[in-house]
Formats: C-alpha cells, sequence, structure tokens
C-alpha cells in the first residue's frame, strides 16, 4: 500500500505574534471556527485573537447574519447569568446568498478587524480529529464542506464513494478565507495510490477535479505544503457534484446591464464540453446564459481580495447559481476571436473598446489593429495582473503605413512593460502596483495603428484562465486614493500591527491617505471623512499639487460616547470647473509581523472603513498644536505656534515630537516636552530658499510609554465574585454551625433527619469553601496578570496646516501717464506682511514691442511701505498704453522673495514743434 511521508520542516516565525505588540490595546480577530455555515443554519462560532477582553458581539456584514452571544445560566456562585466570552450563536436566514462575508468581535477595547465567513449550500461537516491517518479517514459525502485546520506535519483525509462515470470537485477554500495555511491536496485510491496533486489552482489554494472510472471509495489528503499548522491554518473543502465556475466571457459588463456571456467552468447545468480547453488536464464545458451586473460596483461577497485588485471597478454577480466576480467597463465590448496570432491577421477593432481576451494557448500573442486620426489622444492598457491574475503583460504599439505598392512600413512607436513604479514599491507596506502595462498615445497621422500583447509568463503555461482586457480610452484625469488602516508604527518600523481603527476618550487616530494623481491631472485634492458620531471631528486635508499623503487625524473629546460604524473617506478635485468626488479605497493588514524584514507582512482590500469609539480609558496623551486654524507666513518667515498636551492615563517621562510627513524644507525643529510641562513652543524657520508655496498638512509624532494595567475590569468582577461567595461561606459556616446544634439537641426519632440536613449543610460548605478558594486564586491571578505595565505607544498631535506663501510682500498696482521725451515720477506702493522689514529694490520689464522706457534705481527702505520710481520716456518710446511688469525683489532672513504687479503707463506722443 503506497502511503505520503511527510517531512518535519523547521519553520520558525509562523506562529502569530501580534499579542507581543507593543501598543494600546485594540481587539484583534485572528480566527474563527468555524469560519463558514450553511444557508438556513444556526450554530456556535468561537473566536480567537488577541486582547479579547469582555466581548460583548459579532458583528457579520449581510443583516440576514445575526449573532448572540452566549451565556452560562446563574448558579449557586453566580447569581446572573455569565458570558462565554468567545463563543457565539449565529443564525443565518434562508434567503442569506451563498458567498464571503466579513465578521467583526466587539469589546473592551473596541471592534476588531473583519475576517472572511463563508455561506455555503453544502452540508456542513467538521474534521472529527481522528482522520490523521489513511485508515482512518473521515467519510464525507458528495455535497459537503469541510471546516478544518492543517496540523502541523499531518495529513487529514476524507473519504468520498463515486459511481462509475461521476464527476467531483474538492475546491480548498484557506487563502482566500485570510487563512495562513497555503494547502495542498491529493488524492488516493482504495489502496492508497496516489492519482492526483493539487497546488496553487485558485491562488494558493488548491481544487482537485476527478471523474471515476469505476465505483469505489477514494481519499482526499489535506495538508499545508510547508507542513505548518495551527488554529490560524484553517481550511474549507467543498466536495461538490455542483457548479464551478472557472472564467467568464466576456470578463466584463456594464454596470446595471443584464446581458448574455460565455460561463466556462464544471458541472455546469446542461454545459458542452469544451473540446482541447483542460485545466490541470481537468476538461471545461460551457454555458451560455444571462448575468446582472449590479449598479454599483462591490466586492463584498467573494472572499480576500488582493490590494491591486482595488484599481478597476469590479461587481459581485452570479452564474450557473455560484458568486463570480466581474469587471465594470462602460468601454464598447469586443471579445477576442479567429486567429489573431500575427500582424497579418490582426484582429480590426474600433476605438474606443474593451477587448476581452485570453493568454491561451501556451506562447499566445494577441494582435490588434485600429485606425485613428491625426492628434487623437487615447490611453491603452491591458488589464489582466490587476484582475488578481498570475499574469506579466506586455505590449508594443506600431504605426502602419502603405505605400502605392501596397508595401508596409512598420514603426514601433512604443513598447510597453511594467508601469515605471512597479519595482520600486514591490514588497512595500499597501503595494497595489501592477504589471499590467499602460500607454499614452498620441496619433502622429491619420492612419492605421497594430498593438500586439503577451503574458511574459505564458511561453510554457498553458491555462485558459489567463484572461486579459485591451482598454483603448479616452484620457481620464483624475486621483487614486487609498486609506491604509494601520497602527501608527513605534520606534520599531520594520513592525507591522494588526489594526482596527478605535478611538478612546481624548485620543487621536491617524489615517494617511495615498493620494495618486493620474492621466495629467495635477491640481489639488480635498480629502475629508464624513459619517462621524458625535464628539469625534476630523479636519478636511487640502492636498496640493506638490503633495502625496493626506494626514486625515480623528479627535475625540473627553466625554465621547461609545459608537461603531462605517466612515466614508473621499477626495474632491476640480476637473474643467466640476467638482468631482472620488472615493477612497481601503487597505487593512491581514497578518501583521514583528519584523518585516524576516517574515512579510501581508495585506488586502478592505470593503469598508469601520470606526468604533471606546469609554473605557482614555488615549494616551492629547496634544494640540495651535487652535486648529490654517498657520500661515512666506518664504523666509518664522512663526510660533504652541504646543499643549493633556496627559493620559499612565503616560509619563519627557516626550520628543518630531514633524512628519512634510518636506524637509518646510520641517520645523523636532520639540520636547517635558515630564513636567503641559506646553512648549513650535517655530517654524522657512529659511530654505528650496521651500515651495502650498497648503502643506502634517503632524508631529512622539514615541512614548504609558503604564497601565491592561483590564481593571476584570480585578473588580474578580473582588466582586470573592465578595459574593464570602457572604455565601459565612452563611453556610453559620448553616452547619446551626445543624450541628440542631442534631445534637434532636431527640432520637429525630436524629436521622437532622443527620441528614447537617450533611447537606456540610455539603453546600465544603462546596462553598472550594469556590472560595478558586475564587481567591483568581482574583490572585487577576491582580498578578492585570499588574500596571509599560506599553509603548505613538503619540499623534492635532493636525497641522500651514499655508506657506511665495513672498512676505506684494507691490500695488501703479499707473502712470508720460509723455515721450520727458519724466514722470510714480508713486509705488508695498504691503508688507509677516514681520518682513528689510528693503525691497522695484524694477520693471517692457512688454515685447515696447521700447524706450526706462525707470531710476528704486529701493523702498527698510521698515517703509512707499517710493518714487522715476519713469523717463525717450523720444523715440513707443506710444500707447502699455502694461509693465512692475518686479519687487528683496530677502527675507537670507532668502530671495520677489512680488510682480503692473505699471499702467501711457505714453503720449511728444508736443509738436512750434
Amino acid at each position: 500500500m503506497k502511503r505520503i511521508v511527510l517531512s518535519l520542516v523547521a519553520i520558525t516565525g509562523l506562529l502569530s505574534t501580534t499579542s507581543l505588540f507593543a501598543q494600546l490595546q485594540i481587539t484583534e480577530l485572528h480566527r474563527v471556527v468555524p469560519n463558514g455555515a450553511k444557508q438556513g443554519s444556526e450554530l456556535e462560532l468561537t473566536v480567537g485573537g488577541s486582547f479579547n477582553d469582555d466581548l460583548t458581539k459579532m458583528v457579520f456584514n449581510h443583516p440576514g447574519i445575526t449573532a448572540v452571544q452566549k451565556l452560562t445560566p446563574a448558579g449557586e456562585f453566580d447569581p446572573a447569568p455569565v458570558p462565554v466570552n468567545t463563543t457565539f450563536t449565529v443564525k443565518i436566514a434562508p434567503e442569506v446568498p451563498a458567498g464571503v462575508y466579513e465578521v467583526r468581535i466587539a469589546g473592551r477595547y473596541g471592534l476588531s478587524n473583519a475576517r472572511p465567513f463563508q455561506v455555503s449550500t453544502g452540508e456542513e461537516v467538521r474534521d472529527n480529529g481522528a482522520n490523521r491517518s489513511f485508515e482512518t479517514a473521515q467519510e464525507v459525502a458528495i455535497g459537503s464542506v469541510v471546516s478544518g485546520v492543517t496540523d502541523a506535519s499531518n495529513i487529514d483525509y476524507y473519504k468520498v464513494h463515486l459511481t462509475a462515470g461521476q464527476r467531483v470537485v474538492a475546491d480548498c477554500w484557506a487563502s482566500r478565507l485570510e487563512s495562513r495555511a497555503n494547502v495542498s491536496l491529493v488524492l488516493l485510491d482504495a489502496s492508497g495510490g496516489q492519482i492526483k496533486v493539487s497546488h496553487d489552482h485558485n491562488g494558493y489554494d488548491p481544487l482537485l477535479d476527478f471523474t471515476a472510472e469505476a465505483e469505489g471509495d477514494f481519499v482526499i489528503g489535506v495538508y499545508d505544503f510547508v507542513y505548518a499548522g495551527g488554529g490560524d491554518h484553517s481550511y474549507r473543502l467543498n466536495v461538490t457534484g455542483g457548479a464551478i465556475v472557472d472564467y467568464v466571457i466576456p470578463s466584463f459588463g456594464k454596470a446595471g446591464s443584464n446581458g448574455t456571456y460565455t460561463v466556462i467552468g464544471r458541472n455546469l447545468p446542461g454545459g458542452k464540453p469544451l473540446d482541447g480547453v483542460t485545466v490541470a488536464g481537468a476538461q471545461l464545458q460551457s454555458i451560455q446564459t444571462n448575468i446582472a451586473i449590479p449598479g454599483q460596483p462591490g466586492v463584498s461577497g467573494l472572499g480576500v481580495q488582493k490590494m491591486v485588485t482595488a484599481r478597476v471597478n469590479r461587481a459581485v454577480a452570479r452564474a450557473a447559481g455560484v458568486p463570480i466576480v466581474m469587471n465594470v467597463s462602460e468601454l464598447p465590448a469586443v471579445v477576442e476571436s479567429g486567429d489573431n496570432n500575427s500582424a497579418a491577421t490582426a484582429t480590426k477593432i474600433p476605438v474606443p473598446v474593451n477587448v476581452s481576451g485570453q493568454f491561451y494557448p501556451a506562447r499566445d500573442m494577441d494582435w490588434y489593429e485600429f485606425e485613428a486620426a491625426q492628434g487623437a489622444v487615447f490611453w491603452i492598457d491591458v488589464v489582466s495582473h490587476q484582475l488578481g491574475l498570475p499574469t506579466d503583460p506586455a505590449m508594443i504599439i506600431q504605426r502602419v503605413t502603405v505605400n502605392e505598392a501596397g508595401e508596409e512600413t512598420v514603426t514601433v512607436l512604443a513598447s510597453v512593460d511594467d508601469p515605471g513604479d512597479r519595482n520600486g514599491r514591490i514588497g512595500q507596506d499597501y503595494d497595489d502596483t501592477t504589471d499590467d502595462p499602460s500607454y499614452k498615445f498620441t496619433s502622429p497621422a491619420d492612419g492605421k495603428y497594430r498593438i500586439r500583447v503577451l503574458d511574459n509568463f505564458g511561453v510554457s503555461r498553458n491555462d485558459p484562465r489567463m484572461q486579459y482586457e485591451l482598454r483603448i480610452r479616452p484620457e481620464a484625469p483624475g486621483v487614486r486614493l487609498t486609506a491604509e488602516l494601520r497602527q501608527v508604527k513605534t520606534a520599531n518600523a520594520n513592525e507591522i500591527k494588526m489594526f482596527s481603527p478605535v478611538l478612546r476618550k481624548s485620543d487621536t487616530l491617524l489615517v494617511n491617505v495615498r493620494v495618486e494623481r493620474i492621466e495629467g491631472f495635477s491640481g489639488e485634492v480635498r480629502v475629508k471623512a464624513e459619517g462621524l458620531p458625535e464628539g469625534v471631528t476630523c479636519k478636511e486635508v487640502v492636498v496640493g499639487a506638490n503633495q502625496t499623503i493626506a494626514n486625515l487625524i480623528f479627535e475625540s473629546t473627553t466625554d465621547v460616547k461609545p459608537w461603531e460604524g462605517v466612515i466614508n473617506i473621499s477626495g474632491t478635485i476640480d476637473l474643467n470647473g466640476q467638482a468631482v468626488v472620488v472615493p477612497a479605497k481601503y487597505g487593512a493588514v491581514s497578518w501583521g509581523t514583528a519584523n518585516k524584514t524576516q517574515i512579510p507582512a501581508y495585506y488586502r482590500t478592505a470593503s469598508e472603513f469601520r470606526l468604533s469609539v471606546i469609554d473605557a480609558d482614555d488615549g494616551a496623551a492629547f496634544v494640540t498644536v495651535g487652535d486648529g486654524n490654517v498657520l500661515e507666513t512666506s518664504r523666509g518667515g518664522s512663526l510660533d505656534v504652541p504646543v499643549k498636551i493633556t496627559r493620559g492615563t499612565g503616560i509619563e517621562g519627557d516626550l520628543k515630537f518630531v514633524a512628519t510627513n512634510v518636506p524637509n524644507e518646510i520641517k520645523p525643529a523636532d520639540i520636547t516636552i517635558k515630564a513636567a510641562e503641559n506646553e512648549q513652543t513650535l517655530a517654524f524657520k522657512l529659511t530654505n530658499a528650496n521651500a515651495k508655496p502650498g497648503l502643506y498638512t502634517f503632524y508631529l509624532k512622539a514615541d512614548g510609554k504609558v503604564k497601565r494595567a491592561p483590564n481593571p475590569a476584570v480585578v473588580t468582577r474578580a473582588e466582586a465574585k470573592v465578595a459574593h461567595i464570602a457572604k455565601l461561606q459565612e452563611a453556610a459556616n453559620a448553616d452547619v454551625e446551626a445543624k450541628t446544634k440542631a442534631r445534637d439537641a434532636a431527640g432520637e426519632d429525630a436524629k436521622a433527619a437532622a443527620e441528614e440536613a447537617l450533611k447537606a449543610a456540610q455539603d453546600t460548605k465544603k462546596r462553598t469553601d472550594d469556590a472560595k478558594a478558586a475564587a481567591d486564586k483568581a482574583l490572585a491571578d487577576a491582580q498578578k496578570v492585570q499588574a500596571p505595565k509599560d506599553i509603548n505607544v505613538a503619540v499623534v498631535t492635532t493636525p497641522i496646516q500651514i499655508n506657506v506663501v511665495n513672498s512676505p510682500f506684494t507691490v500695488a498696482e501703479v499707473t502712470g501717464v508720460v509723455k515721450a521725451g520727458e519724466k514722470v515720477m510714480v508713486k509705488v506702493t508695498i504691503e508688507r506682511k509677516y514681520g518682513f522689514t528689510d528693503p525691497v529694490d522695484l524694477t520693471i520689464k517692457l512688454p515685447g514691442g515696447v521700447a524706450g522706457v526706462t525707470t531710476a534705481k528704486l529701493q523702498i527702505a527698510k521698515d517703509a511701505n512707499e517710493g518714487m520710481l522715476e519713469v523717463t520716456a525717450a523720444a523715440n518710446a513707443t506710444v500707447g498704453e502699455h502694461a509693465i511688469e512692475l518686479n519687487g525683489a528683496g530677502k527675507f532672513n537670507n532668502v530671495p522673495v520677489t512680488a510682480q504687479n503692473t505699471l499702467k503707463l501711457n505714453v503720449a506722443a511728444a508736443a509738436a514743434a512750434q
């Protein structure tokens, strides 16, 4: 009998270390067991994570999935029912569509991060724990969904019975449900012989597709590829004879439409075999069916989505009864067809257009041809990696000219591969860059153009699921916004923490929004947050043309009330005089790391931004800079701003604040607020000549320590229980004493009853004494665990907005009249601001076509606001009304500063000779 033997590989650092992170506690949800259930069912879920103190509820993002915390009934030593902290009873309404939803838990430390929860149509089965050998394989029926966990160096075995010709698909969900497991599947025959193995079929998740030649038992083995395991290594094994959708042609549709599509997959209802089209040796089928595309894009309901997929609009639809993802595009659709593998057979397409194509079969390259008029501007995009596929497209764009003899001349206009920012950002936090090429095409002349597209990884890969879209579209200037939902880092920059947005009383919360201007847009972006509760504010941030980050800082009051809800972040831009609102996408940490140079952190898109406000304790410190109004000075100027601190519970010591997310030319010097101080001065000195004018928003950050008890309520409850049982103990002791006296005084006929009563009292006393001892120990343990501890924290101030203007003075417009051959004195006035007192030199610059006008040197003295400018018109001076540039120049703290206005000079003709 053939067996699979697993080698034990030493894997270090794979276990979660988030509970060791230094931060004020935030509820962390690592796992939900099981992480899925059947429509219309009711079950118990248990949760695991860090800082799961005093959990009160479980929240799903679908109203048809509800949860109630499990309670233990009141008992002899518990006068009221006691919540089971990590267990909830969940009901799933029958009408909840199959798909993947999000679940969170809430407790003392706010609302947790989200984890996926799958709603299925199959019968739910739990890993029985006794299936770690081939001989003890757990029997499951076709149509079951098994919830399990990989154990290090073990295989979970499941036995299925198939009839001759029966096709079964084992689709394992792990990474798509944010599991740490990298699952592989193996299919064995009844004697243990290996039939096939699957790994990395859907991302990192495997899929086995098998048709039995003869009736019999078959065994499916589930294991982690690197033999890792543990509670965070969950999987759901869907053993089904039902429909599996591999891909759809075309891969996109218009929002709100209901068109006809070709659906390709396995076990499709009415499906027809596709000759020669296979994936991993399994033949695919196709059907024609209508698919309704939702009117609003969104991928909630389809599992964990990579950061890169947020770059395109996608929506969850349904085909063959199962949820699928469709791209949303308003461009006219064309489907790749025929043999277009050479320039001579290029598919002719209109523009604009969106072509649905495939990098298939192996070594496939597709050619397209279009006509464009001279000066026409289009963006040409290949979209494939952004669909979450492991592709690396490239394209070339050619111009084709034909002479009178019909001979073609081909000129390569562009060869395009990865975008310019790709290599520099691979592996960085919240990397959403793509391998998809994009090119701005400007037609040099009327005529014919060709595009060739291919996949750099497609030389040996023969997978029809590798789809692409070729989009040729008008230029669309705009902006992409990505809100990075993460914990503010302390001194260890390599630490990435699990995070959910939580505000305490008198607290601040920083959310960085990455601003990416695209396709020629260079204007400012006004970023704001909406949907805030009472007691929470967040100032709008104006992101100037020279900035790429919006620092949104949420502030809470000292008396803010508990709250949780969805916050919407958006940016407003001006496009040709029209205000355009762009919603932000959200990025979240899937799994953190104590050191990203050794173990990577993992990120994903988040469907929404949920904020929670808690009043169990206060923030580390609340630090205000100025009065909240926009500061203003000019290049060369200086400005002093008060910084005030209200320290939270347990924060002591000096705090050194550093300006963060601001250019060095603007950055003020660090300040330190001593332990005994509550105020300091932030000094701006804009004496760097390279400082650029603009509105800047940033903040100060300090690393500090807070000494706090993790959860004082635990000790309070333990003390209350000790006190409650002590009273019961006192009563039990008194009862034993009374029953003893009663027995001693009882006559012979009452002796037996008295003995029985005493025995009952003594039993009660024994139980009470044991309960008291247990309560005393629990209190002592709680006091030890809940002793105040040092916690490293990052303190963020309220936002700082400073408007840096170009010059500390302005020059007023001047008018004058002079005759040719004469002079005139005109008064020039300047307005000084920001403490500027130095001299200003005035000169003029004549416009083109004007000659013969000069001025004497004029310097407006220090502290003066005006001077007389001598203007001379030569005899041959150009006669007429002239707008002459009037320039002022000076130095502000040795920084050259200038200002301009206009000298409106009327040069009259010289008087005629008498």
